[in-house]
């Protein structure tokens, strides 16, 4: 993409509804998600620490790849670091891409609390390295 995040990511809060938990009802709380576009992992060695304010309730990652036509369709699966599998997506085709590049992910903060994570992109050839991400999630400390 030309630009390169090292340590941190670049944080933009943008208005979506949050996402509802499975079996909830959807709430308007009137409180954006963060929203936070992950590097591919080329472009990065450490894990990326997304701060989150207290009040957000979800957050909504993308994560941004460089794959091939041919790589599709793929699989993302979240990893948290006790091993718990946070989420899997079905199958996921280039078109239903962000940009054709960003593979998108939404999480209540009840499902993905601060912790470190591990988000893998599984391709359609078995024998294929898996693309992985790794990030890290901190409650920012409160506003005086």
């Amino acid at each position: 993409m030309g630009w390169v995040v090292a340590a941190a990511a670049i944080v933009i809060l943008f208005v979506f509804p949050p996402g509802p938990r499975s079996g909830d009802e959807p709430r308007v709380t009137g409180v954006p998600p963060v929203r936070v576009i992950l590097p591919a992992p080329e472009d990065s060695a450490v894990p990326v620490r997304v701060q989150v304010p207290q009040h957000v309730r979800s957050i909504q990652l993308f994560f941004d790849t460089s794959l091939a036509d041919e790589d599709f369709p793929v699989v993302l699966r979240v990893v948290a670091a006790t091993g718990a599998e946070i989420f899997r997506s079905r199958e996921v085709t280039r078109d239903e891409l962000l940009g054709g590049v960003e593979i998108p992910f939404a999480c209540d903060r009840r499902d993905c609390p601060d912790g470190d994570y591990t988000a893998r992109v599984i391709t359609r050839d078995p024998a294929a390295p898996v693309v992985a991400y790794s990030f890290t999630l901190v409650s920012a400390p409160p506003s005086p």
